[in-house]
């Protein structure tokens, strides 16, 4: 009778492990697809504005706004890899926000030219896809 139950709660803890760790590499896969996708779809959407920003005449401060873009950028950093997300986090605030002041646009977007804020904006936008 020992051995019988002996041998139905080692199966039970080995398929509770086994199971555990199946369904933890699952999630792992999952979520390494969707930050492959969502990535992919970011990158496509900063491309998009750096050609607005070859095309445009006026002022490019208006191109930083994008809400459609700042959700994407959310999700793609809750589903990056560790090593990425705090780069990611940073290049994303330094394009995004000032960097004194978190939450709104950059000064230097707004005090310089509009040449110069191209060249700066161009600069950060393809700091953002080479990290992605």
């Amino acid at each position: 009778m020992d051995q019988i139950t002996l041998s139905l709660i080692s199966g039970l803890i080995g398929s509770f492990i086994g199971g555990s760790l199946a369904i933890y590499g699952a999630l792992v896969a999952v979520k390494r697809t969707e930050f492959y996708r969502l990535a992919e779809q970011l990158k496509t959407a900063l491309r998009a504005v750096d050609a607005k920003l070859s095309d445009d005449t006026g002022h490019p401060v208006s191109l930083v706004g994008n809400i459609c873009i700042d959700n994407l950028v959310s999700d793609v950093i809750a589903v990056s890899p560790i090593r990425k997300r705090k780069s990611l986090q940073t290049k994303w605030r330094e394009y995004r926000y000032d960097a004194k002041i978190s939450g709104i646009f950059p000064t230097e977007y707004a005090q310089k030219g509009p040449a110069d804020v191209r060249k700066l904006m161009r600069q950060r936008l393809h700091n953002l896809i080479s990290i992605l």
